[in-house]
């Protein structure tokens, strides 16, 4: 749940899961506990459930009909409350960098069947598209590709 002025109106956006069968989420954006409007998303039954895609399907369901600005103020505020902090995602590429100086590129031969050699192989591929651009940018540079 986050909280949002807009007009000096405090607005109150929250969201519910439901993991059961069917999943969905809901979001319900109230003013003074009273609900002033809401949305759904629901799961398709071959998909794979993820809250980020329910919130985003379900917020962007329930400022449908309000007013642009109101809208854009709950979106700020939204990617405000889901943001990762800083320290968090240096410590992430911190972490990626060391992995990947654990499993450098070169260590085994393309046509090793060695576990180490795939799992590294892996490791490398996953964790360098994970980076952000500007530190997939830097380790580029750092590894001279």
């Amino acid at each position: 749940m986050y909280r949002v002025t807009v007009d000096g109106v405090k607005l109150d956006v929250d969201f519910r899961h439901c993991t059961g069968w069917p999943q969905y989420t809901i979001c319900a954006i109230s003013v003074d506990g009273r609900n002033l409007t809401g949305g759904t998303a629901k799961c398709c039954p071959s998909d794979q459930f993820c809250r980020a895609t329910g919130r985003k399907l379900a917020l962007t369901r329930a400022v449908a009909e309000l007013p642009k600005h109101v809208r854009a103020a709950i979106w700020e505020g939204y990617w405000r409350a889901t943001e990762t902090p800083k320290r968090e995602r240096d410590d992430w590429n911190l972490a990626v960098r060391c992995l990947l100086e654990h499993y450098p590129e070169d260590i085994f031969p393309p046509d090793s069947n060695s576990p180490d050699a795939k799992a590294g192989s892996f490791a490398r591929r996953i964790l360098t598209w994970l980076l952000d651009p500007i530190e997939r940018a830097r380790l580029a540079a750092l590894c001279g590709d």
